[in-house]
């Protein structure tokens, strides 16, 4: 694992987060009535879960683990590692799912679950940052 390349990608899943938290402060009629807030959350929130994704692959292919068969299992993998809580790993899969319907199904994209995640579940995001970032302090498997 580049450890370098591991911490700008805490650093980007953080700075995503934390735009996700300004977000959060608006009301639910502006988030709805205004286009770029909501267009930027549904953003934050792809970017978000890509960059987990992206550093759980990194962890995953570094500890030569069980290589996940969809973006769904990466958490999985990460929590029968000891990486993730295993309850916590679970929790996160249907948010990988929403990352689909983000990419894939934007046309249909219902505006108040995105506020509702923004508000309500944004912070498994920021909770799986503190994991992933334990993870690359406590990692002394490879060189700086």
């Amino acid at each position: 694992m580049n450890r370098d390349a591991f911490r700008r990608g805490l650093k980007r899943l953080e700075e995503y987060i934390d735009r996700l938290d300004e977000i959060a402060t608006l009301d639910q009629a502006r988030f709805l009535s205004d286009f770029m807030v909501h267009a930027a959350a549904e953003r934050f929130l792809q970017l978000a879960i890509e960059s987990i994704l992206d550093l759980g692959n990194q962890i995953i292919a570094a500890r030569e683990l069980s290589e996940p068969t969809s973006y769904r299992e990466i958490p999985l993998v990460l929590g029968r590692a000891g990486i993730l809580p295993t309850d916590f790993a679970e929790s996160l899969v249907p948010m990988v799912k929403f990352r689909n319907v983000l990419v894939h199904d934007y046309a249909d994209l219902d505006l108040n679950l995105v506020h509702e995640i923004v508000v309500n579940r944004r912070q498994n995001l920021r909770q799986c940052l503190g994991y992933l970032s334990r993870y690359y302090a406590h990692d002394t498997t490879q060189p700086s």
